[in-house]
């Protein structure tokens, strides 16, 4: 479903796959972070905080500068996801940390002290 043809289609999916979460990332997932079609990607990269793999690090860390908005807090938020999970943890804290000052990461950040359930 993440290879169909309507981007309304591959955002439901790329949602599915975030409240299915796990393990290793489903790789139709990786693609979907990438979608020309923002919305898509948005909803792609907050799936991947739901899965403890390292790949799901880097493209979170890739898409805190998508030039969409939502995409970019969608990433900070799945880093802040990431950051508890036990392989994927050590690298999403150092990507956190690496990026302190983007200001997607500030707003995950926070909220995630705050508790907003957000991030």
């Amino acid at each position: 479903m993440l290879e169909d043809e309507a981007p309304v289609v591959r955002v439901a999916a790329a949602n599915a796959l975030s409240r299915v979460g796990g393990g290793p990332m489903p790789e139709p997932l990786a693609h979907a972070a990438r979608d020309e079609a923002p919305t898509v990607r948005s909803a792609a990269t907050r799936a991947l905080g739901a899965y403890d793999d390292e790949r799901a690090v880097d493209l979170a860390r890739e898409a805190l500068l998508d030039p969409d908005h939502d995409t970019a807090v969608g990433a900070a938020e799945a880093l802040v996801r990431l950051s508890r999970r036990p392989s994927a943890g050590g690298s999403a804290r150092v990507a956190l940390n690496g990026a302190a000052e983007e200001w997607a990461v500030e707003r995950a950040l926070i909220l995630d002290r705050i508790g907003s359930g957000e991030a």
